[in-house]
């Protein structure tokens, strides 16, 4: 065996080309389990990883690395504290899985410390203006979208419903003042997962 040789084998355990490629293998075999946002949101912070760092050898996945990879996401990318902890956490994913499979002794990230999250800056309806839009809604000021757009809103707001569950919502779901429903990233977990109650307080 050439010194090449036996770089190559040290550092593409199972004929893995990569860090990434054995991501790719992974998701092949348990993408089918996550809520379609989800894959994106995986596929979006493991696109991130890469254009931080274009190839990763399995020996190359050490702490320094990923304290390198927050500073990129921190001062060359901009990102929130709470959008640098969400990408490491679908990073994590594949990382466990790697020492699950004993690739790597041991997950890089869970030596790194980071910033407490800073406050948010989301602005939240205050009662006046939520009565300003419900007065409005029943009016029928608006017409067509616009008109459409403010119901799918109101009924966001008293729902707390998230998107992409109130985007699947039927009238058929509806019995009354009740609601039921599941949220759509549970939906994959079989047919023991919680389904929810909504009482319409009219």
């Amino acid at each position: 065996m050439t010194v090449d040789q036996f770089w190559s084998e040290f550092r593409n355990p199972e004929d893995f080309k990569d860090f990434f490629d054995f991501c790719k293998h992974y998701q092949r075999l348990r993408f089918q389990e996550l809520a379609e946002g989800t894959q994106r949101h995986h596929k979006s912070c493991l696109g991130v990883l890469k254009k931080f760092k274009n190839t990763i050898h399995f020996d190359e996945l050490e702490t320094d690395l990923f304290r390198r990879f927050v500073l990129y996401l921190r001062n060359e990318r901009g990102n929130s504290e709470v959008t640098i902890r969400k990408t490491l956490k679908s990073i994590n994913v594949y990382l466990n899985e790697a020492v699950r499979q004993e690739y790597i002794k041991e997950n890089p990230v869970n030596n790194i410390r980071l910033r407490g999250c800073q406050e948010t800056t989301a602005v939240a309806l205050n009662e006046a203006e939520l009565s300003t839009l419900v007065d409005l809604y029943n009016k029928k000021i608006f017409a067509g979208t616009k008109q459409d757009v403010l119901e799918f809103f109101l009924f966001m707001c008293f729902s707390s419903l998230h998107i992409g569950d109130a985007r699947e919502v039927h009238i058929d779901q509806v019995n009354g003042d009740v609601l039921t429903y599941m949220r759509k990233k549970m939906k994959i977990s079989g047919p023991n997962t919680f389904i929810f109650h909504f009482l319409f307080q009219l």
